[in-house]
């Protein structure tokens, strides 16, 4: 795994995922991206904002140590609306 923090700096974790982690709330806002996900957060629901909407996350033990932004999209790729053709009317001739 490459991590963009050095090795000599601490991992950033969001202070609210440690200290109010232990209640029976079920889902998690967060807005923060960068924070990695610690222990506590396992088979709990966190919601990413992605920038438009939150998406709902399960934590799995494979997603510890990962930053949270990595499992939120913020792009669609590949998607273009097509235009509307407008019909023509066409007229009886009489």
């Amino acid at each position: 795994m490459l991590n963009k923090r050095s090795h000599w700096k601490i991992p950033y974790i969001y202070n609210i995922f440690v200290t109010k982690i232990h209640g029976v709330k079920k889902v998690y806002k967060t807005h923060n991206r960068k924070t990695i996900i610690p222990n506590t957060l396992l088979s709990k629901t966190l919601s990413i904002y992605n920038g438009k909407k939150y998406l709902p996350v399960v934590i799995k033990r494979e997603m510890i140590g990962h930053k949270a932004g990595e499992f939120a999209i913020t792009k669609v790729l590949g998607y273009k609306p097509k235009k509307k053709r407008k019909t023509q009317v066409k007229r009886k001739k009489n």
